[in-house]
């Protein structure tokens, strides 16, 4: 009996190593360029993987686990190295790195099981810092700064579930106060001050947004206008980093 169970072993053993062994894969576009390769075992890639634009040129090198996890490197149309980081599955997981045409390093960021989580920096191309701001659950939370390449301060204010609310603060480039006021839910609130190069202030107060009297002197301004006023979104970058510094 043990002699026969050991034979039914031996005969099934060649079969089931057949069936881990990883397949290679190799699919392409219609223009007959290479779309993908790489190895998959039971329709779920193993080791490194590529995937290539039409265009012939690298998209991503990912190399996967054995449960899916995978690291990553992503490259633009144009052969440009774009980004680096972590899958949990499909989703984002710790820290990503996104870099410049000119291979500068441009946003880090954090993920939480594809959600943003934590500090983010966007670096201006001399290494400098240009943002920090802080995640939570995906949205903007706690404290957010700009900078001028200089290194000083052009503005600090606050963000609570995704919104600005709280204090508002920015300077002019050698530090001067440039305007100042609160925020409540995503709106301007109070009195605010808005400084001119001599140092004296004008006043406009607000309400739910909306401005109680209007200064000739102060040119009418939406809520967005006291944010990034003086550089491009770095969200634009990575949803579009050919197009982002020819606007």
């Amino acid at each position: 009996m043990k002699n026969r169970f050991l034979i039914i072993v031996l005969f099934l053993l060649p079969s089931v190593i057949l069936a881990i062994e990883p397949i290679y894969t190799v699919k392409k576009y219609p223009n007959g360029q290479l779309k993908y390769e790489g190895y998959f075992i039971d329709g779920k890639p193993i080791g490194e993987f590529k995937r290539y634009h039409e265009n012939g040129n690298l998209s991503i090198i990912q190399n996967f686990d054995k449960v899916g996890n995978s690291s990553v490197k992503i490259y633009t149309g144009e052969g440009d190295f774009l980004a680096e980081g972590q899958y949990v599955g499909e989703k984002r997981d710790g820290e990503w790195k996104f870099y410049t045409k000119k291979k500068a390093l441009f946003i880090v960021e954090h993920y939480s099981l594809g959600k943003r989580t934590g500090e983010k920096l966007v670096y201006y191309e001399d290494g400098t810092i240009m943002n920090k701001m802080y995640y939570k659950n995906d949205l903007q939370d706690s404290v957010y700064l700009q900078y001028y390449q200089n290194g000083n301060v052009m503005a600090k204010f606050y963000y609570k579930n995704g919104k600005i609310d709280g204090p508002f603060v920015s300077y002019y480039e050698a530090g001067e106060l440039d305007r100042k006021g609160e925020y409540v839910n995503g709106k301007r609130e109070g009195t605010w001050l808005i400084y001119k190069e001599d140092g004296k202030a004008d006043e406009i107060i607000y309400k739910n947004g909306v401005s109680e009297q209007m200064n000739k002197m102060i040119r009418a301004e939406s809520d967005s206008s006291d944010v990034d006023r003086n550089f491009k979104d770095p969200e634009d970058y990575i949803s579009n980093p050919s197009a982002y510094f020819e606007r």
